[in-house]
Protein backbone atom coordinates (compact mmCIF):
# COMPACT_ATOMS: atom_id res chain seq x y z
CA UNK A 1 0.00 0.00 0.00
CA UNK A 2 1.44 3.14 -1.19
CA UNK A 3 1.28 5.89 1.88
CA UNK A 4 3.15 8.56 0.42
CA UNK A 5 1.71 11.75 0.03
CA UNK A 6 1.11 13.22 -3.79
CA UNK A 7 2.36 16.66 -5.05
CA UNK A 8 -1.24 18.07 -4.51
CA UNK A 9 -1.52 16.72 -1.17
CA UNK A 10 1.65 18.11 -0.30
CA UNK A 11 0.77 21.05 -1.66
CA UNK A 12 -2.57 21.29 0.43
CA UNK A 13 -0.96 20.29 3.86
CA UNK A 14 2.07 23.36 3.13
CA UNK A 15 -0.61 26.11 2.51
CA UNK A 16 -3.01 25.23 4.95
CA UNK A 17 0.01 24.80 7.88
CA UNK A 18 0.99 28.26 6.16
CA UNK A 19 -1.86 30.19 6.50
CA UNK A 20 -3.19 28.81 9.90
CA UNK A 21 0.06 29.21 11.52
CA UNK A 22 0.16 33.07 10.45
CA UNK A 23 -3.28 34.30 11.00
CA UNK A 24 -4.79 31.40 13.45
CA UNK A 25 -3.27 32.22 16.90
CA UNK A 26 -3.67 31.35 19.71
CA UNK A 27 -4.94 34.68 20.70
CA UNK A 28 -7.17 34.56 17.55
CA UNK A 29 -8.84 31.13 18.81
CA UNK A 30 -9.53 32.62 22.40
CA UNK A 31 -11.29 35.65 20.89
CA UNK A 32 -13.66 32.93 18.83
CA UNK A 33 -13.79 30.51 21.86
CA UNK A 34 -15.05 34.21 23.77
CA UNK A 35 -17.78 34.79 20.70
CA UNK A 36 -21.41 34.01 20.98
CA UNK A 37 -21.33 31.26 18.16
CA UNK A 38 -17.97 29.93 19.05
CA UNK A 39 -16.39 30.61 15.55
CA UNK A 40 -15.76 33.43 13.36
CA UNK A 41 -17.57 33.93 10.07
CA UNK A 42 -14.83 35.99 8.63
CA UNK A 43 -12.22 32.80 8.91
CA UNK A 44 -15.25 30.64 7.58
CA UNK A 45 -15.59 33.08 4.47
CA UNK A 46 -11.46 32.60 3.88
CA UNK A 47 -11.77 29.38 4.53
CA UNK A 48 -14.87 29.22 1.11
CA UNK A 49 -12.08 31.34 -0.92
CA UNK A 50 -9.41 28.91 -0.30
CA UNK A 51 -11.26 26.54 -1.92
CA UNK A 52 -11.34 24.84 1.90
CA UNK A 53 -14.95 24.18 1.81
CA UNK A 54 -15.28 22.26 -1.69
CA UNK A 55 -12.98 19.90 -0.75
CA UNK A 56 -14.01 17.03 -0.47
CA UNK A 57 -17.25 18.10 -3.20
CA UNK A 58 -17.27 16.28 -6.16
CA UNK A 59 -16.00 18.62 -9.58
CA UNK A 60 -19.77 18.76 -11.47
CA UNK A 61 -21.14 20.28 -7.97
CA UNK A 62 -18.26 22.93 -8.10
CA UNK A 63 -15.79 21.24 -5.72
CA UNK A 64 -12.75 20.32 -5.80
CA UNK A 65 -13.60 16.29 -6.82
CA UNK A 66 -11.20 15.47 -3.06
CA UNK A 67 -11.14 12.37 -1.03
CA UNK A 68 -11.65 12.04 2.38
CA UNK A 69 -8.11 11.05 2.54
CA UNK A 70 -7.64 14.92 1.36
CA UNK A 71 -9.83 16.00 3.97
CA UNK A 72 -7.68 14.53 6.55
CA UNK A 73 -4.49 16.22 5.45
CA UNK A 74 -6.45 19.18 5.92
CA UNK A 75 -7.79 18.01 9.51
CA UNK A 76 -4.41 17.64 10.78
CA UNK A 77 -3.45 20.99 10.38
CA UNK A 78 -6.70 22.51 11.93
CA UNK A 79 -5.31 20.55 15.25
CA UNK A 80 -2.26 21.99 15.37
CA UNK A 81 -4.11 25.34 15.32
CA UNK A 82 -6.83 24.33 17.55
CA UNK A 83 -9.60 25.61 14.51
CA UNK A 84 -13.44 26.17 16.09
CA UNK A 85 -14.88 26.15 13.10
CA UNK A 86 -17.81 23.63 12.65
CA UNK A 87 -15.66 22.03 9.33
CA UNK A 88 -16.96 18.39 10.23
CA UNK A 89 -20.60 19.08 10.45
CA UNK A 90 -21.20 21.43 7.90
CA UNK A 91 -18.57 19.44 5.26
CA UNK A 92 -17.67 16.36 6.17
CA UNK A 93 -21.23 15.69 7.97
CA UNK A 94 -24.00 17.09 6.31
CA UNK A 95 -22.23 18.27 2.89
CA UNK A 96 -21.37 14.24 2.49
CA UNK A 97 -25.01 13.14 3.37
CA UNK A 98 -26.30 15.67 0.93
CA UNK A 99 -23.83 14.17 -1.66
CA UNK A 100 -24.49 10.77 -1.43
CA UNK A 101 -27.82 10.86 -0.24
CA UNK A 102 -29.87 14.17 -1.84
CA UNK A 103 -31.59 14.14 -5.05
CA UNK A 104 -29.66 15.78 -7.92
CA UNK A 105 -32.14 19.09 -7.13
CA UNK A 106 -31.63 18.78 -2.95
CA UNK A 107 -27.64 18.73 -4.62
CA UNK A 108 -27.61 21.92 -6.71
CA UNK A 109 -30.02 23.49 -3.93
CA UNK A 110 -27.51 23.17 -0.87
CA UNK A 111 -24.26 22.21 -1.70
CA UNK A 112 -23.15 25.50 -3.76
CA UNK A 113 -24.14 27.02 -0.47
CA UNK A 114 -21.62 24.76 1.49
CA UNK A 115 -19.10 25.69 -1.19
CA UNK A 116 -19.67 29.24 -1.14
CA UNK A 117 -19.81 29.68 2.96
CA UNK A 118 -23.64 30.63 2.91
CA UNK A 119 -24.88 27.80 4.31
CA UNK A 120 -23.71 26.16 7.73
CA UNK A 121 -25.48 22.83 9.09
CA UNK A 122 -25.67 20.86 12.19
CA UNK A 123 -26.26 17.13 12.25
CA UNK A 124 -29.04 16.66 14.56
CA UNK A 125 -28.68 12.59 15.31
CA UNK A 126 -28.49 11.22 18.69
CA UNK A 127 -31.86 11.00 20.05
CA UNK A 128 -32.93 12.46 23.24
CA UNK A 129 -35.42 11.07 26.15
CA UNK A 130 -37.96 9.58 23.28
CA UNK A 131 -36.96 8.88 19.26
CA UNK A 132 -37.53 11.21 16.89
CA UNK A 133 -40.08 10.25 14.49
CA UNK A 134 -41.50 11.51 11.03
CA UNK A 135 -45.17 11.17 9.70
CA UNK A 136 -46.43 11.85 6.70
CA UNK A 137 -49.19 14.79 6.91
CA UNK A 138 -50.37 15.86 3.33
CA UNK A 139 -47.18 16.44 1.02
CA UNK A 140 -45.15 16.94 3.72
CA UNK A 141 -43.38 15.87 7.13
CA UNK A 142 -44.39 16.74 10.77
CA UNK A 143 -41.21 15.57 13.28
CA UNK A 144 -41.41 15.13 16.77
CA UNK A 145 -38.99 14.05 19.33
CA UNK A 146 -35.71 14.98 21.00
CA UNK A 147 -31.78 15.38 19.89
CA UNK A 148 -29.16 15.70 22.80
CA UNK A 149 -25.10 17.04 21.54
CA UNK A 150 -26.13 18.41 18.41
CA UNK A 151 -22.32 20.29 17.60
CA UNK A 152 -22.52 23.60 15.97
CA UNK A 153 -26.08 24.11 16.19
CA UNK A 154 -25.72 27.93 17.49
CA UNK A 155 -24.06 28.86 14.66
CA UNK A 156 -26.35 26.73 11.54
CA UNK A 157 -28.22 27.95 9.20
CA UNK A 158 -29.65 24.50 8.61
CA UNK A 159 -30.02 21.45 10.59
CA UNK A 160 -29.89 18.33 9.27
CA UNK A 161 -31.85 16.01 11.06
CA UNK A 162 -32.25 12.17 11.39
CA UNK A 163 -36.09 10.57 12.26
CA UNK A 164 -37.18 7.56 12.13
CA UNK A 165 -39.53 7.10 8.95
CA UNK A 166 -40.50 3.22 9.51
CA UNK A 167 -39.62 -0.02 10.94
CA UNK A 168 -39.10 -0.48 14.93
CA UNK A 169 -36.46 0.63 17.45
CA UNK A 170 -34.34 -2.46 16.64
CA UNK A 171 -33.92 -1.58 13.02
CA UNK A 172 -35.75 1.69 12.51
CA UNK A 173 -35.83 3.03 8.90
CA UNK A 174 -33.92 6.35 8.74
CA UNK A 175 -34.64 9.43 7.36
CA UNK A 176 -32.70 12.99 6.70
CA UNK A 177 -34.44 15.96 7.17
CA UNK A 178 -33.37 19.70 5.71
CA UNK A 179 -34.97 21.63 8.74
CA UNK A 180 -34.45 25.26 9.88
CA UNK A 181 -33.55 25.95 12.84
CA UNK A 182 -35.89 28.91 13.22
CA UNK A 183 -39.20 27.11 12.17
CA UNK A 184 -41.75 26.60 14.65
CA UNK A 185 -41.72 23.85 17.17
CA UNK A 186 -38.08 24.42 16.94
CA UNK A 187 -36.57 24.57 21.23
CA UNK A 188 -32.75 24.61 21.89
CA UNK A 189 -31.04 24.94 24.74
CA UNK A 190 -27.29 25.77 23.73
CA UNK A 191 -24.16 25.42 25.55
CA UNK A 192 -20.21 25.60 25.87
CA UNK A 193 -18.42 22.46 25.27
CA UNK A 194 -15.35 21.43 26.86
CA UNK A 195 -13.22 22.49 23.94
CA UNK A 196 -15.16 26.24 23.29
CA UNK A 197 -17.59 25.42 20.86
CA UNK A 198 -20.82 25.09 21.15
CA UNK A 199 -23.96 22.59 21.53
CA UNK A 200 -27.16 22.34 21.69
CA UNK A 201 -29.70 20.16 23.57
CA UNK A 202 -33.03 20.28 20.73
CA UNK A 203 -36.88 19.51 21.18
CA UNK A 204 -39.03 18.94 17.45
CA UNK A 205 -42.78 19.83 18.53
CA UNK A 206 -44.77 19.23 15.22
CA UNK A 207 -42.12 20.70 13.11
CA UNK A 208 -43.71 20.88 9.86
CA UNK A 209 -41.39 20.62 6.35
CA UNK A 210 -42.10 19.98 2.97
CA UNK A 211 -41.58 16.91 0.78
CA UNK A 212 -38.32 18.10 -0.69
CA UNK A 213 -37.02 18.76 2.54
CA UNK A 214 -36.40 14.56 2.78
CA UNK A 215 -33.02 14.11 1.53
CA UNK A 216 -33.47 10.69 -1.44
CA UNK A 217 -37.54 10.93 -0.60
CA UNK A 218 -38.41 7.85 1.57
CA UNK A 219 -35.45 5.56 1.13
CA UNK A 220 -33.57 4.18 4.24
CA UNK A 221 -30.49 6.25 4.74
CA UNK A 222 -29.10 4.58 7.84
CA UNK A 223 -26.51 3.10 5.94
CA UNK A 224 -25.53 6.63 4.30
CA UNK A 225 -25.61 7.82 7.98
CA UNK A 226 -23.06 5.11 8.81
CA UNK A 227 -20.56 6.20 6.29
CA UNK A 228 -20.83 9.79 7.29
CA UNK A 229 -20.28 9.77 10.63
CA UNK A 230 -17.49 6.87 9.71
CA UNK A 231 -15.80 9.82 7.66
CA UNK A 232 -15.99 12.19 10.91
CA UNK A 233 -14.45 10.26 12.85
CA UNK A 234 -11.32 9.23 10.25
CA UNK A 235 -11.43 13.53 10.08
CA UNK A 236 -11.82 13.67 13.60
CA UNK A 237 -8.88 11.41 14.51
CA UNK A 238 -6.21 13.64 11.89
CA UNK A 239 -7.81 16.59 14.07
CA UNK A 240 -6.41 15.46 16.95
CA UNK A 241 -3.31 13.92 15.32
CA UNK A 242 -2.83 17.36 14.34
CA UNK A 243 -2.50 18.77 18.11
CA UNK A 244 -0.67 15.75 19.35
CA UNK A 245 2.59 16.91 17.17
CA UNK A 246 1.93 20.46 18.43
CA UNK A 247 2.23 19.37 22.06
CA UNK A 248 5.25 17.13 21.30
CA UNK A 249 7.18 19.90 19.38
CA UNK A 250 6.65 22.19 22.12
CA UNK A 251 7.91 19.51 24.36
CA UNK A 252 10.92 18.53 22.70
CA UNK A 253 11.45 22.57 22.02
CA UNK A 254 10.94 23.33 25.69
CA UNK A 255 14.12 20.98 26.66
CA UNK A 256 16.19 22.32 24.61
CA UNK A 257 16.29 25.97 26.22
CA UNK A 258 14.64 24.77 29.85
CA UNK A 259 18.47 24.48 32.15
CA UNK A 260 18.42 22.56 35.40
CA UNK A 261 22.11 21.93 36.91
CA UNK A 262 23.77 23.49 33.99
CA UNK A 263 22.48 21.76 31.48
CA UNK A 264 19.00 21.55 29.00
CA UNK A 265 16.80 19.12 30.50
CA UNK A 266 16.96 17.53 26.38
CA UNK A 267 20.24 15.89 28.11
CA UNK A 268 18.69 13.84 30.46
CA UNK A 269 18.68 10.43 28.90
CA UNK A 270 15.37 9.37 31.08
CA UNK A 271 13.67 12.25 28.92
CA UNK A 272 14.94 11.68 26.13
CA UNK A 273 14.06 8.21 25.65
CA UNK A 274 9.92 9.73 27.16
CA UNK A 275 9.71 11.69 24.67
CA UNK A 276 11.28 9.48 21.44
CA UNK A 277 8.06 7.09 22.90
CA UNK A 278 5.95 10.05 22.55
CA UNK A 279 7.41 10.56 19.11
CA UNK A 280 6.26 6.62 18.19
CA UNK A 281 3.14 7.04 19.69
CA UNK A 282 1.91 10.37 17.54
CA UNK A 283 3.17 8.35 14.27
CA UNK A 284 1.02 5.73 15.31
CA UNK A 285 -1.61 7.85 15.55
CA UNK A 286 -0.97 9.50 12.60
CA UNK A 287 -1.10 5.99 10.62
CA UNK A 288 -4.19 4.92 11.86
CA UNK A 289 -5.76 8.20 11.11
CA UNK A 290 -4.30 7.55 7.68
CA UNK A 291 -5.38 4.46 7.63
CA UNK A 292 -9.20 5.21 8.71
CA UNK A 293 -9.07 8.02 6.30
CA UNK A 294 -8.28 5.54 2.81
CA UNK A 295 -10.32 2.89 3.96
Amino acid sequence: MDLTYTEEQTALKASAERYLTNNYTSDVRRRIEKSSEGFSRAVWTQFATLGWLGLPFAEAHGGSGGRIADVALLMEAFGRSLVAEPYVSTVVVAGGLIQAAGSTAQQSALIAGIIEGRHLFAFAHNDGSSATRARRVGAGWVLDGGKRHVLDAASASHLLVTARTGGDATEPKLGLFVVDPNAVGVAMRHYPTIDGRRAAEMKLTGVEVSADACLGGEIDQSAAIATALDRANAASMADIVGAMQVMLDATVDYSRTREQFGKPLSANQVLRHRMADLGVRCEEARSSALLAAIR
